[in-house]
C-alpha cells in the first residue's frame, strides 16, 4: 500500500489547521490533546456544507460510540477523502485521545504531516507506529517512504525489506525496495529483489521495468531491453517501460526514431511526470535538437527542481547551445544535489570547463 492519498487543503481551514497541528504534536512531535475550540471552529467554518451520506453515517456512529477509536478514525478517513485535512486531523487525534496506541490514527496523523510538508514529525509518528505495532506492514512501508524522500537509502531499504517480509504479495513494497536500491547506487541488490518479486508475483510490467533499470545500470543493455519489451507486452500502455526503453536507446545511440516515439508516447500518457519529460529532453539533446530539449528540460525542472539528473541534462543542453554561464550553474547544482550519481564526475568536469569558458580563460 502507498502513503495516504494527497489531501487537498481548502482555504477556509488554513489558520485552524495550523493551530491544530501545533496543538496535536506539541514540542515532542508526538500526538497530544487537541484543544476542543479548534475542532469546534473548523466545524463552524464547514457548517454550511452538506456532508455526503457516508460522512453523516460516520458522524452518527461517533455520536453513538464517542469513545471508539475506530469510529473516530473512520470519520477522519472520510474527511480526508473530502479534502478536509483539519477535520480529519481532529478526528484522528480524538481517536488517539481514547487509544494512544491505535496505529491507524497514528498513521493518519502522520499522513497529514506528510501532506503538509512536515517530514520530521511524520518520521517520528511513523517510528512510533512501528514501535507500537512492529508487525504492521503499512507502518514499515510508510516509514521507508519517508527515509527514501530524505535520501537515506540504507534505512529505506531496511524498512521496505521488513514490509516485504510482512506482506510479501504487495507489489508496492517490492517496487519501493527496488527503487531504494537503484537510487542508492546498488543495482545488484535491486536486480536480486526484482527477480525475487517476479518469481513471487508473476509477470508485472512495473517489476520488469525496474528489473530492466537494474540491468541497464549494470551495463547489461541487451538484457535490459528484453525486460523493457516484456513489460510493454504485459502492459502496452504503461508509460514506465516506454520511458525506460527510450532512455536506453538514447544513451546507447541506438534506434533514434523509436526512442523519440517512445519518449513522446510516455509523456503523452504522463504529461506532468518530470522523469518522462527528462527522458524526452535527453532524447532530443542526443538528436541535436537542443532548443526543443532545453524547453522540455526546463519544464521537467519546474516540476522537480531537486532532481540532479534533470539539472545535469539541462547543463548538457546549455553547454551545447554555447551558454557557458547557464551550463556551469546547472551542472554545479546537479553535483550538489547528487554527488554520488554515476554522471557526477562528468558533470563536475564539464562544470569546470564551462566556468573557464564563462570567465574567458
Amino acid at each position: 500500500m502507498s502513503m495516504p492519498s494527497k489531501m487537498r487543503h481548502r482555504g477556509s481551514n488554513a489558520v485552524a489547521l495550523v493551530l491544530l497541528l501545533c496543538a496535536a504534536y506539541g514540542l515532542s512531535g508526538c500526538p497530544g490533546k487537541v484543544a476542543p475550540q479548534w475542532r469546534d471552529e473548523i466545524m463552524r467554518q464547514d457548517a454550511d456544507r452538506e456532508p455526503p451520506a457516508a460522512v453523516r453515517a460516520a458522524q452518527a456512529r461517533v455520536r453513538r460510540e464517542p469513545t471508539s477509536a475506530d469510529a473516530h478514525t473512520a470519520l477522519a478517513a472520510l474527511y480526508a477523502q473530502q479534502g478536509l485535512p483539519g477535520l480529519a486531523l481532529a478526528e484522528f487525534q480524538a481517536a488517539l485521545n481514547y487509544d494512544p496506541e491505535y496505529v491507524p490514527a497514528i498513521l493518519g496523523c502522520a499522513g497529514v504531516a506528510v501532506d503538509h510538508g512536515d517530514v520530521q514529525r511524520a518520521l517520528r509518528l511513523y517510528r512510533r507506529a512501528v514501535l507500537v505495532r512492529p508487525n504492521h506492514p503499512l507502518a514499515h512501508h510508510n516509514l521507508a517512504q519517508i527515509h527514501l524522500s530524505r535520501r537515506d537509502f540504507a534505512a529505506a531499504e531496511e524498512e521496505f525489506e521488513t514490509a516485504t517480509e510482512l506482506d510479501p504479495r504487495n507489489k508496492d513494497v517490492w517496487l519501493g525496495l527496488i527503487t531504494a536500491c537503484l537510487q542508492g547506487g546498488r543495482p545488484e541488490r535491486a536486480l536480486r529483489y526484482a527477480e525475487q518479486a517476479l518469481r513471487l508475483l508473476g509477470d508485472l510490467s512495473e517489476i520488469h521495468a525496474n528489473c530492466g533499470a537494474a540491468l541497464e545500470a549494470l551495463g547489461k543493455y541487451a538484457e535490459a531491453e528484453e525486460h523493457y519489451r516484456t513489460a510493454l507486452r504485459v502492459a502496452p500502455t504503461d508509460p514506465l517501460p516506454m520511458n525506460n526503453l527510450a532512455y536506453l536507446y538514447a544513451s546507447t545511440g541506438r534506434k533514434p526514431a523509436e526512442a523519440l516515439r517512445l519518449a513522446r508516447q510516455a509523456t503523452a500518457l504522463g504529461p506532468h511526470n518530470a522523469a518522462f519529460l527528462d527522458t524526452l529532453g535527453y532524447v532530443l539533446y542526443r538528436q541535436r535538437r537542443c532548443r526543443s530539449a532545453a524547453a522540455t528540460l526546463e519544464e521537467a525542472k519546474s516540476l522537480r527542481p531537486s532532481s540532479g539528473v534533470v539539472r545535469y541534462h539541462l547543463g548538457l543542453v546549455r553547454e551545447a547551445l554555447g551558454e557557458a554561464n547557464e551550463a556551469a550553474a546547472e551542472l554545479r547544482i546537479a553535483v550538489r544535489l547528487e554527488p554520488n550519481a554515476p554522471w557526477a564526475r562528468d558533470a563536475e568536469r564539464r562544470r569546470r570547463r564551462q566556468s573557464s569558458v564563462a570567465s574567458g580563460q
